[in-house]
């Protein structure tokens, strides 16, 4: 799984080294990728041409939220998307017969990323953590 720092030099890097690990590796190899759906941008059309993309998602961001990295210092858990996300799973031959995508796993996933319930959307999110700078700076 990749869910990489939102720098597009950064993302385009990696889809590269993915790409070539890929085409070299002598067994099943797979990755899910997690990035925004920034589709006028190198990496993700590099990601989404890519000949071992095996499949690719979006997910509106209305539909789904994160667990926050700062969880311990917020006072909800999840937060919500602040963009659409792209699902990319990029496999060699090996790893492709090896981990078989289905439309039932793709489904599995957004399911999986699904807003949990009570989850706010992302104003909501943005105003109660300005609350609670405030209040540490007090």
């Amino acid at each position: 799984e990749a869910n990489p720092p939102f720098v597009p030099e950064l993302m385009l890097h990696m889809a590269e080294k993915m790409c070539a690990l890929l085409e070299t590796a002598r067994g099943p190899l797979s990755f899910t990728v997690f990035v925004p759906s920034w589709a006028r941008l190198p990496f993700y059309q590099h990601l989404k041409k890519a000949s071992k993309c095996r499949a690719h998602c979006t997910i509106p961001a209305s539909e789904h939220a994160f667990c926050d990295g700062a969880q311990h210092e917020k006072l909800h858990r999840y937060r919500p998307s602040s963009f659409d996300s792209s699902v990319f799973i990029l496999q060699n031959d090996a790893g492709a017969a090896r981990w078989a995508v289905t439309p039932e796993i793709l489904g599995e996933l957004k399911e999986a990323m699904r807003n949990p319930e009570g989850t706010l959307d992302l104003k909501a999110y943005e105003k109660s953590n300005q609350v609670t700078k405030s209040n540490e700076n007090r």
